[in-house]
């Protein structure tokens, strides 16, 4: 039996409450986590293997010797699916990351990496951000035959730091085949109406999008809108503004007017994201893994680009994009449609995925694309497990969402019982504790005047 830890929130078919995924953080951000995690997870789940998820813990603070002591008695292998984690944001999660990885014994994979740059623009312009990869790298590597990177963009990236061909293999996002290998993907009606059922993900911090979001919201009665950030599902679920925006449009505050409509729709899953998804027409939208969900999902998805990260696995996996720069404010999702043609993508995922199971070979990583390596106990744990439903707004217009709120509603009244029970409790022993305690004698009068008299001369 091989034993891997994988760097991932849960097992797949664990189920967490949109509240209880917001105590743990088990979105480590971004639902879009989630998606290649499974994926790396059912590629991984062969005959003969155990795969336990590290819930995050390798790059939280306070992992010490012990966990990684822990880490090389119980494992065979740490395999790591990474997004774009070569980003100043993620700098100190880098670092503890590396210093776990420097104290393993045991082989380390990397899978999918990527770097973050603005269009035009390869170099990491941080002398500290070049350092910590640097370091990565050279921790990773020294435990592996080499890294999987998302893209080009990426690859360009690391070999200036002095990472070449001989150290980095481009595999793109393990997030495509979650389900295996992609199903050839096909317009489903000739054109779109303002009735049809269409899905949109945005990258709220991306000014150019909110002309977008506006029009769309009032031309398309049936669109929908997937965030995916930690934040995002905090506004849904607890009513609380993720920002005080500048423009009204854009999707940050419970008084947008998709909120108000219940027009917004949460991930909890990768399997009940796609199976939402899959009854919408179209999607598009900024989201390089809400786009991915759409192509899961079985829907024509449109990626309008705006940074390196989301460019670099358009380009190899051949995913229709158009640049976010080049797109008039008043476009519609119309002529995005129109515009969408699966014929490349469909043709391009053979040759993507023989190169990314050679890459786990490579790195002596057995996995499900293999004959006889069906993955059908996962699959079967998978198809059984009872997940929550897509997460709705405060306003929820269905029974269902409005069930989900009366639940939580529920919980919060259960929670303060049992706090005003606790409280009481103790309350009641400080009380028995007073009456308990030996009462001071009053001190002689002659005390009292000396203690008055010291008073006064200090």
């Amino acid at each position: 039996m091989s034993k891997l830890l994988l760097r991932a929130s849960k097992p797949p078919w664990e189920s967490l409450s949109a509240e209880e995924t917001l105590r743990r953080g088990a979105l480590a951000q971004n639902a879009g986590n989630l998606l290649f995690g499974q994926s790396v997870y059912r590629t991984l789940s062969t005959p003969g293997t155990e795969i336990t998820p590290d819930r995050f813990a390798s790059h939280r603070k306070g992992n010490d010797v012990a966990y990684a002591s822990m880490v090389n008695e119980t494992y065979d292998h740490f395999v790591i699916p990474l997004a774009n984690a070569f980003r100043p944001a993620f700098r100190g999660s880098l670092r503890r990351l590396t210093k776990l990885v420097r104290r393993l014994d045991i082989p380390v994979t990397v899978i999918g990496v990527g770097s973050q740059h603005k269009l035009g623009d390869n170099s990491a312009t941080d002398e500290g951000l070049e350092s910590d990869v640097s370091a990565f790298m050279s921790a990773v590597l020294d435990r592996s035959a080499s890294v999987g990177v998302r893209g080009e963009y990426t690859a360009k990236f690391l070999k200036q730091l002095g990472y070449g061909e001989e150290h980095v293999n481009v595999i793109g996002c393990p997030s495509v085949f979650m389900n295996g290998q992609p199903e050839p993907l096909e317009k489903s009606v000739g054109h779109l109406s303002p009735e049809s059922p269409i899905a949109m993900t945005v990258s709220p911090y991306v000014g150019r999008l909110n002309a977008i979001v506006k029009s769309h919201s009032l031309r398309y009665s049936k669109l929908m809108y997937i965030p995916q950030n930690q934040s995002d599902l905090n506004m849904m679920v607890w009513g609380e503004d993720r920002s005080k925006p500048k423009s009204p449009w854009n999707p940050t505050h419970t008084q947008h007017p998709l909120y108000v409509q219940d027009r917004m729709r949460f991930p909890l899953d990768p399997r009940t994201w796609t199976e939402y998804l899959s009854s919408f027409e179209f999607l598009f939208g900024s989201r390089i893994h809400g786009t991915i969900a759409g192509i899961l999902a079985g829907v024509p998805s449109l990626l309008l680009v705006h940074d390196t990260r989301t460019l670099e696995l358009a380009e190899y996996h051949e995913i229709p994009y158009v640049m976010l720069t080049d797109l008039r404010k008043d476009i519609d999702a119309r002529d995005l449609f129109e515009r969408t043609d699966y014929s490349a993508y469909n043709a391009r995922q053979p040759e993507v995925l023989a190169r990314y199971t050679a890459f786990l070979e490579k790195n002596g990583i057995d996995h499900i694309f293999k004959k006889g390596n069906d993955p059908t106990e996962f699959d079967r744990q998978l198809s059984g497990a009872d997940l929550p439903p897509m997460v709705s707004t405060l306003f929820a217009s269905d029974p269902e969402g409005r069930f989900a709120i009366l639940n939580r509603i529920k919980d919060l009244h259960s929670e303060q019982e049992r706090i005003g029970e606790r409280i009481e409790a103790i309350e009641q022993k400080l009380t028995v504790a007073e009456a308990q305690r030996p009462r001071r004698q009053p001190l002689p009068r002659s005390m009292k005047a000396l203690g008055r008299r010291i008073m006064r001369h200090q």
